[in-house]
């Protein structure tokens, strides 16, 4: 009899073992539908559109380019050249594992393999959280479909690599850790933490505040409903023994990131108006992805005028509505019919946790604050980015409230099936369920794969130039948007030197915005100081009200080669006698369609004019359209600390700002523009949710040599 029971057992653990095996391969048909056709295109193509996963493919290219160049992989002479940019906090573990297979596949198959197995280990790992509390595979299997392929991770999966795969297995981690409560458990639930923070800097960050909020949940409920303390010694040890594995894996890592950010100075801040752009609307969760072939077209016009300067990746959302009946039937045969409770009162735990974490990672991802009747009430996000203002899109926190909604519609699920008794019928609604919530959330057609074969004719022009030299591709825009990417990815192809990408808040960054204007006749005086020696333009990236390079800086360029819409010129000026940037209290430049660029100022914004003649020189400075932000100002302007000009009237009408007479002594002189009124913020005076407090707004600056 004891080795009959012994055989049985391992056959009950051979067919769950198949029964998994199954389930694993029926989650990767799904994603070879969803990403198809990108199964047969794995090196030369990528799902989704362009955006960050060119910048991230082309990290993965330069991993193996540093290595192959004996140069360090923390630190990339090739962007914003000639100063170079510090590579310190990406992909801090996923790095290793890059590089090792950079030596076997190209940087395009390591991306879509990682995307594609993203979908598969998602919903598996995802199956066995749920199977883990419900023990029903039915209802599992229709869990992890709700999150591995929910618009929130379709959508992001287009543009980031995210790895939301490792959030529902630290959850699972967590839960093994508080139920079984053993040293192994503890340290399995540190290794999966310490993997997702180092893989997701992002998710890591939530998950710190998820774990804090299942510790205060856990000791509350046990004092409350179970009266017991929370506090027990061999508890305390078992958190000690987790903290440990963290601290012992993440340590190397952490200080290896540390030490590089103070070598090269760098601090990530975001702006806090990112905040307010890149939170969730309620109705988000409730507005179908505007990419679903059956409900998208309805609502996209809504979605599209309801952005608030967000976009279309970071704001879809979307719950389903059969998702959440099967949350609101498992909440009924919870409350009012008492499901279970009596009989399991860690099912009746872990329910109730859930709703509570549901519940508030919707608050978390809300704006800093919303205005009600002249007051501010305050939100999560507000506080949260006082503890870490590196962080800025708090609509991420969907993912959690996707993770939350899926294990508590699996619990619904599980209510359902075993209402029914006969397995047909089990059989029939579980896979009609999976195939509307397929429906519901699908984005094919149209099929999200991006051509990645064809390089444009200037890449390769590019490539055949011998040499080595700087370029710099316009638009010149801030190194957070989406051209960039672009920019770099096809680096890859000419492996010249960028004078584009440099990092928010460096001195390349203010050099960068003095050389945006392509209208102003310094921005070439710029480009020959920086040593570039190939000006491309990309028309088609500009507005439709763009007309070209203008006459007045022509004789500065010389036409190389034109490409259609993408134009190769070579940079002609002499060695320039001053050098124009931006200082202190001026923001970063924007662009504007005519190929011109916007400078804001807060106040006392400073200008630095540096001398290269070698003597004393008079010059003129001008620029052509100046306003007043928000009421009517005067300007009063300084030279190396003496009263130089000054404007009063100043409104939102442009004028003409010119100092004449303007002595320029040898090497760096400040120009301090001031006005005694106060900044406004943009949000306050427009529609817009630019939270930056500006005073005067100048349309770049132009030298007049006498």
């Amino acid at each position: 009899m004891q080795l009959r029971g012994h055989q049985n057992s391992r056959n009950n653990r051979i067919s769950a073992y198949y029964q998994g095996a199954l389930i694993l391969f029926l989650f990767c048909f799904l994603t070879v539908i969803f990403t198809f056709p990108l199964i047969l295109n794995f090196q030369t193509a990528k799902y989704g559109v362009g955006g960050d996963s060119l910048g991230t493919i082309w990290h993965f290219w330069w991993l193996k380019y540093a290595s192959q160049h004996n140069l360090s992989p923390h630190f990339t002479p090739l962007i914003s050249a000639p100063f170079g940019v510090p590579k310190t906090i990406e992909y801090a573990l996923l790095n290793y594992i890059v590089l090792g297979l950079s030596f076997f596949f190209n940087e395009i198959a390591i991306y879509n393999f990682l995307i594609f197995v993203s979908f598969p280990l998602s919903a598996f790992l995802t199956y066995l959280l749920v199977y883990y509390l419900t023990a029903n595979r039915a209802a599992s299997f229709l869990a992890g479909v709700i999150f591995a392929f929910s618009p929130f991770n379709l959508v992001h999966a287009q543009a980031h690599l995210m790895f939301v795969q490792l959030i529902p297995l630290y959850v699972l981690s967590l839960l093994k850790l508080n139920e079984k409560r053993t040293y192994f458990c503890a340290v399995l639930c540190g290794l999966s933490f310490s993997l997702l923070l180092l893989f997701n800097f992002y998710f890591g960050f939530f998950m710190i505040i998820f774990t804090l909020i299942f510790i205060v949940f856990t000791a509350a409920y046990q004092y409350l409903i179970e009266k017991k303390s929370f506090l027990e010694f061999h508890l305390l040890r078992v958190w000690s023994v987790f903290f440990s594995t963290c601290f012992l894996i993440m340590t190397p890592f952490i200080y290896s990131m540390l030490k590089i950010s103070s070598r090269y100075r760098v601090s990530v801040v975001r702006s806090f108006s990112d905040l307010r752009v890149y939170s969730t609307r309620l109705w988000e969760y409730v507005v179908p992805p505007v990419d679903n072939p059956l409900f998208g077209r309805f609502f996209k016009g809504f979605v599209d005028s309801h952005l608030h300067g967000s976009n279309i990746i970071e704001q879809t959302l979307y719950l389903g509505l059969v998702p959440l009946s099967l949350v609101s039937y498992a909440v009924f045969k919870r409350v009012w019919e008492k499901e279970e409770c009596s009989s399991n009162n860690n099912l009746r735990f872990i329910f109730s946790f859930f709703v509570v974490i549901a519940l508030a990672s919707i608050l978390f991802s809300l704006p800093p604050f919303i205005a009600v009747a002249g007051y501010k009430l305050y939100f999560p996000s507000f506080l949260f980015y006082k503890i870490a203002p590196t962080f800025r899109v708090y609509a991420r926190f969907g993912i959690i409230v996707m993770l939350s909604v899926a294990v508590l519609a699996g619990f619904g699920a599980k209510y359902l099936t075993e209402s029914l008794r006969d397995a047909r019928q089990r059989f029939l609604t579980v896979a009609g369920l999976v195939a509307i919530i397929i429906l519901e959330f699908t984005n094919v057609p149209p099929f999200r794969v991006m051509d990645l074969s064809r390089t444009p004719k200037v890449y390769k022009w590019l490539e055949k130039r011998k040499g080595e030299f700087i370029i710099a591709e316009y638009p010149l825009v801030r190194s957070d948007k989406a051209i960039n990417d672009e920019y770099r990815f096809y680096q890859r192809v000419h492996q010249k030197r960028l004078a584009n990408g440099a990092l928010p808040g460096t001195f390349a960054e203010r050099v960068r915005s003095s050389m945006t204007d392509i209208s102003n006749p310094s921005t070439y005086d710029m480009l020959n100081h920086l040593g570039v020696k190939y000006v491309i333009f990309h028309k088609g990236k500009y507005g439709a009200n763009f007309n070209g390079i203008p006459k007045a800086v022509v004789s500065r360029l010389r036409l190389i080669e034109s490409f259609g819409e993408d134009v190769v010129y070579e940079v002609r000026t002499s060695k320039p006698k001053v050098i124009i940037f931006y200082n202190d209290n001026f923001y970063s430049a924007d662009y504007w369609q005519d190929g011109r660029s916007w400078n804001w100022m807060s106040n006392n914004g400073k200008l630095v004019l540096d001398n290269r003649s070698g003597k004393e020189i008079s010059v003129e400075v001008s620029s052509e359209h100046v306003v007043s932000i928000g009421e009517e100002r005067s300007l009063r302007v300084f030279v190396n600390g003496r009263q130089a000009g000054s404007m009063k009237g100043l409104a939102d009408e442009p004028k003409k700002l010119s100092i004449k007479n303007v002595r320029l002594k040898p090497g760096r002189n400040l120009v301090r523009f001031y006005t005694p009124q106060e900044p406004k913020a943009l949000s306050s005076i427009s529609s817009s949710y630019d939270s930056r407090k500006v005073s005067i707004g100048y349309r770049s600056f132009q030298l007049h040599f006498r």
